[in-house]
């Protein structure tokens, strides 16, 4: 079964990531390959970038250099909506691990691309998994 990253703060050693290469998945709060590695979210907000977005991506030896998986973008509305875009990255993370989960299932039809609660996601992210995780948004 695929193990996920999703915030430890160090590196795997190659050992591990070549013993299980393409089962770990790693959940980034950027569109890599822009912004690798660790940083708060306060500081996306803070640069020039007029996109955010989040990658899930396979994990290989490098840092967050694997294939991506999943990838989603939305507007930056700078630190004025912190709250809001925390609340947006969730979502959006949410919504793309339950869409992997699903898709290993083999339970999934794909699209090329969805459009929800301003958020644009590739590959698609089916609308019960939306609608299921967008009460968090809405709270």
């Amino acid at each position: 079964m695929p193990c996920s990253l999703c915030g430890f703060s160090f590196l795997l050693p190659p050992e591990i990531t070549s013993k299980f290469e393409g089962k770990i998945v790693n959940s980034h709060h950027a569109l890599l390959p822009a912004h690798p590695g660790l940083f708060k979210k306060e500081k996306l907000l803070q640069s020039d970038d007029k996109f955010l977005g989040a990658t899930l991506h396979l994990v290989d030896e490098g840092v967050d250099t694997g294939r991506k998986l999943f990838q989603c973008v939305f507007p930056n509305p700078g630190m004025s909506g912190l709250e809001f875009v925390l609340k947006q990255y969730r979502f959006a993370q949410d919504c793309m691990i339950a869409q992997l989960v699903r898709d290993w299932q083999g339970a999934s039809a794909r699209h090329k691309e969805s459009f929800s609660k301003g958020i644009y996601f590739q590959p698609a992210i089916d609308n019960d998994l939306i609608a299921f995780f967008s009460k968090d948004l809405e709270s």
